[in-house]
């Protein structure tokens, strides 16, 4: 595999401003993340997978790139459902950022756009997960 084979990852150079030295980084699209949080705020839900960056399976919270002609609001909508099976309808946003975060600027231009939404009713029910090819996940309350 060639470093230009990279779907998500490109990586780049810049001349550093004040010193003669090149930095790399990687220039990565920006995301969204959702904590989704139960009707009475007291569980939060997780999802399970694996990362090869630790090769381990990691809980986490929702999360996805935002595509080309998206915003960050469709997306929070499209990995809602995909990785939930819960959609706008059956949350409550209860904070979205007026800015997104630059999650590691030290080699990445990727920012995080961080949400937080609440169930409406804890008795809706989710609809079956639609993972992207690459995705194996699954739920968890905690």
């Amino acid at each position: 595999m060639k470093i230009s084979d990279l779907k998500f990852l490109k990586i780049k150079l810049k001349n550093h401003p004040t010193k003669r030295l090149k930095m790399e980084y990687i220039n990565k699209p920006n995301a969204i993340a959702v904590m989704v949080l139960d009707e009475k705020e007291e569980k939060t839900l997780l999802v399970d997978q694996y990362r090869p960056g630790t090769d381990s399976h990691l809980l986490e919270i929702p999360a996805g790139i935002i595509e080309e002609g998206e915003t960050a609001k469709s997306t929070l909508e499209r990995e809602l459902r995909e990785e939930t099976g819960y959609t706008m309808n059956d949350v409550k946003i209860i904070y979205e950022p007026k800015e997104a975060l630059a999650s590691s600027p030290g080699y990445t231009t990727e920012k995080l756009y961080v949400y937080i939404v609440k169930l409406k009713s804890n008795s809706t029910k989710p609809l079956d997960l639609e993972l992207d090819e690459t995705e194996d996940l699954v739920t968890k309350w905690v």
